[in-house]
């Protein structure tokens, strides 16, 4: 379980998850194809697409740099390294958050995600 980013609510992200639900499909972007094992290669190849018509060249920059830039962002607001990893989908390797404990953190997580500002 994860919060969402505001930013995502107001763009329809919650219409979207309940049209989805209606047509029976158990992903919430059920279009998306299945390469080796993960969906993230066409919104990967999209992305690459679509910072060469930007004229963006830096080879560094790709769909995952995402990925860094949030954990950058979440550390630079001063978020706990566990729930960082728990928000970007991490395994917390600690014994105390690995083995004890089953709740989400959900509270702390939303406010982690509320200091990211778009």
């Amino acid at each position: 379980m994860l919060p969402l980013h505001h930013a995502l609510i107001e763009l329809g992200l919650l219409p979207h998850v309940e049209s989805v639900r209606t047509t029976g499909a158990n992903r919430l972007f059920p279009e998306l194809e299945t390469v080796r094992g993960k969906q993230g290669h066409a919104p990967s190849k999209w992305f690459g697409r679509y910072k060469t018509k930007k004229g963006i060249t830096d080879p560094r920059k790709t769909f995952h740099s995402f990925r860094h830039t949030l954990i950058d962002d979440l550390r630079d607001a001063g978020v706990q390294d566990s729930l960082i990893k728990r928000i970007a989908g991490h395994e917390d390797g600690a014994v105390t958050f690995s083995i004890y404990g089953s709740r989400s953190p959900l509270k702390a997580m939303a406010e982690a995600m509320s200091q990211i500002t778009l």
